[in-house]
């Protein structure tokens, strides 16, 4: 065979037409792999920043480092936040901020043969249901070689037909309410019964020995999970399918059960992937396990249902933060509920105590950004007070995504609100971050035409000694990419006064200097998008009917949930 040297070569086509794609070329997968759907110019520029908020997954692989259930992995900062001084003692075990007794005692127990049970058909349960959704079946054929390799129960699963999956499924559920219905002290004989599943494909077979051997096969299993899903390119469909099937082989094989941090790989992997389909599965097989689940987790799912537009799952979710109807968490009823602990514990009955998720700054910006995808800045404003009484709080670059929305909408009192919850952590914070900060709201300053404002601003940035220059510098051109984008904005002379009046200040001070490189990016649309691609507001509001349903799903649950009024409107 003749060696391929790498260069051009004219002999060789370079391309293909439109005319030479198969009739049945899948776009879809095009479009996962691009980023971008093929459609007129003028929606370009939303399409990108929604191709932006899909690749927001490939940040928090880093997360997943300080995501352990075992002593000694050094804790993640906890970040200066609006809400109270963090109490690391009553935080659970699973939280990334735990203290190494609360996991040492954690690791300790013992799961019971109901719990073994429930994890061995939900994996199963699992297991059927990624393959289907994958759509593995296509590639069978093509693929065989590389899934004969795997179990074969995994190659029974594929090759089934549509009724006998729909059979298979039943079957499994229908195994977990047995197992459900049998008390964890029933007898050996009913035990026997109910972990009885013949004729049932792909379940796993899980022990916990006294030693703690297993924590070590399930960390394997997870290692390779977070191998499996980085390693694939993203929206090569095949490649896809056939490490989906190499999943749930671990799954499959493995002695030892599944823990959060699957859990927690699957839905960071899944979502680098764009693969909502199987993020359901994943979150539905959570349930199922009846996992507690830490901050990934919330925040994983919380994206998810704002990412794919649903405010129902999105609001019953936090509602079972909250502690309301099917809670994700429960506490030993044994454990008395006083002054000091009802914040975290909700007594429903003389047998269950409900527990609420711990407040932390990661799951609350998965909170708001969710209900200013919903509901708009309004409603996630009067929440944000209403949860900040209720003991949670906001780190400043949520604050900022905020404070971005005001200049994008040019909202002035909302601004001021914002902007007096962001003073209160000036202190406390990185420089970078309050620079961005002191950015949008001398921005914000020159849009609605407020002088008194601005100088006030502008004289706090000179005194926290930040460069001055490189801030006027990128709120200018802040400025001057709202004002082309609006047409109900203060005329443009207005806001260039400003900023031209103070520029001659900068130059004044600083002769000799020269002119730093602006921070803003290249790409105007990215100058609204912070660390990671923000999934609430930059879609340009081009979602109106759907903020006009979400709306009311939204006000009937806060009338139930939260009151018509925060606790505390006034900052």
């Amino acid at each position: 065979m003749e060696e391929i040297k790498s260069g051009y070569n004219p002999s060789i086509s370079q391309g293909i037409s439109f005319e030479d794609l198969p009739e049945d070329f899948d776009w879809e997968a095009l479009n996962r792999i691009v980023g971008m759907e093929l459609v007129e110019d003028d929606v370009l520029q939303a399409q990108e920043v929604q191709s932006q908020l899909r690749d927001y997954a490939t940040m928090d692989w880093e997360d997943l480092r300080y995501d352990s259930r075992f002593p000694g992995i050094p804790p993640l900062e906890w970040p200066a936040n609006t809400g109270p001084d963090l109490i690391r003692y009553n935080l659970p075990p699973q939280s990334l901020w735990a203290p190494d007794e609360t996991r040492l005692n954690a690791i300790r127990r013992r799961h019971t043969w109901k719990k073994l049970a429930t994890q061995e058909l939900s994996t199963c349960f699992l297991i059927h249901e990624l393959l289907h959704s994958a759509k593995v079946s296509r590639h069978a054929r093509s693929a065989r070689g590389e899934l004969e390799k795997l179990a074969p129960q995994i190659l029974e699963v594929i090759s089934q037909t549509k009724d006998q999956y729909k059979e298979a499924r039943f079957e499994i559920l229908q195994a977990l309410r047995v197992v459900s219905n049998t008390p964890v002290d029933a007898s050996a004989e009913n035990i026997a019964n109910a972990r009885r599943h013949a004729g049932h494909r792909a379940i796993p077979h899980y022990h916990q020995d006294a030693d703690g051997d297993f924590y070590a096969i399930t960390k394997q299993m997870n290692d390779s999970l977070k191998t499996l899903l980085r390693d694939v390119p993203r929206g090569n469909d095949k490649e896809e399918s056939i490490m989906v099937a190499k999943i749930c082989h671990n799954l499959l094989i493995s002695s030892a059960s599944p823990d959060l941090q699957t859990f927690n790989t699957l839905l960071v992997g899944f979502r680098h992937w764009r693969r909502r389909e199987l993020i359901d599965r994943v979150i539905s097989a959570f349930y199922v396990n009846k996992i507690r689940p830490n901050e990934i987790t919330c925040r994983e799912i919380l994206n998810h249902y704002a990412h794919v537009l649903r405010p129902e799952s999105f609001s019953r979710f936090v509602a079972r933060m909250r502690g309301v109807g099917d809670t994700l968490m429960l506490a030993n009823p044994n454990i008395a509920v006083n002054e000091a602990s009802q914040d975290r514990l909700v007594r429903a009955d003389k047998e269950k105590i409900y527990q609420k998720v711990y407040p932390t700054p990661m799951v609350f910006d998965a909170l708001i950004r969710g209900v200013m995808r919903f509901a708009g800045f309004e409603r996630a404003l009067d929440i944000y007070y209403e949860m900040k009484a209720d003991g949670w709080g906001l780190e400043v670059q949520s604050l900022t995504r905020l404070l971005k929305d005001c200049v994008r909408r040019v909202d002035w009192e909302g601004g001021l609100y914002v902007w007096e919850e962001i003073s209160s952590l000036s202190t406390r914070v990185k420089h970078r971050d309050m620079a961005e900060a002191y950015t949008h709201m001398l921005s914000l300053c020159s849009l609605s035409n407020n002088t008194v404002a601005f100088n006030q601003v502008l004289n706090d940035v000179g005194k926290g000694g930040f460069d001055v220059k490189s801030i006027i510098d990128a709120a200018t051109e802040l400025t001057r990419v709202q004002q082309n984008k609006k047409v109900y904005l203060a005329p443009a002379w207005v806001a260039d006064n400003m900023l031209i009046a103070v520029s001659d200040y900068i130059h004044d001070a600083k002769p000799n200097e020269p002119d730093p490189i602006s921070e803003i990016p290249e790409d105007t649309d990215a100058m609204f998008s912070q660390h990671h691609p923000d999934p609430i507001g930059d879609t340009k509001h081009n979602i109106t009917d759907v903020e006009k349903d979400s709306k009311d799903a939204w006000a009937s649950w806060l009338e139930h949930e939260l009151g018509e009024r925060p606790k505390d409107p006034e900052p």
